[in-house]
């Protein structure tokens, strides 16, 4: 699948912030020898190489920063970047859309259940569209099920939410309507 440049650069930023806790604008160009990273290095050398498309890196990279995606942070007197937790859901949700999803197996089922209060409505909202997107159905207001294996995903949606509290799933053998 072809991604373009905002998609690749949210799929590098999301392999990067993987296996490093920062980003900084002095070694986008000296990423390390990580074999994980290959892929993304090798677009990233294309990319700083021709003058173009590295001055529409830097601009989709202020862009990120001015809708606070990356949150600035100072690290032993050098300047750099962390994901915002905007920014994790973006990148959950490019991932997601880009997921191949498998079924449980034995015909089970992943049911989640949530109890978030009024005053969280907008990351309520939020998770509500990342189970949908994860191919979740709804049986009643707070109660979602999906036959598909994509439990490392909810885990990271419930997380990025910040709704650990408030949200619960389990595995269930037989839904009967």
């Amino acid at each position: 699948m072809e991604h373009n440049l905002t998609d690749k650069l949210w799929l590098f930023l999301a392999s990067w912030f993987d296996f490093n806790s920062r980003f900084s604008w002095k070694n986008i160009g000296a990423m390390p020898d990580d074999p994980r990273l290959h892929y993304n290095r090798r677009w990233m050398e294309k990319c700083i190489g021709n003058q173009k498309e590295k001055r529409k890196l830097y601009d989709a990279l202020r862009s990120f920063k001015r809708r606070e995606f990356l949150q600035e942070k100072v690290f032993d007197n050098s300047k750099g970047y962390i994901l915002s937790p905007k920014g994790k859901i973006k990148i959950l949700r490019l991932k997601i859309k880009h997921l191949n999803r498998k079924k449980l197996k034995d015909k089970n089922w992943l049911m989640v259940l949530f109890d978030i209060p009024e005053r969280s409505r907008k990351a309520r909202d939020i998770f509500r569209q990342i189970l949908h997107e994860l191919g979740f159905e709804q049986l009643q207001k707070s109660v979602w099920v999906t036959p598909y294996d994509v439990v490392d995903e909810l885990k990271e949606a419930i997380e990025n939410c910040q709704l650990e509290k408030y949200a619960k799933f389990l595995l269930v053998k037989e839904i009967r309507k």
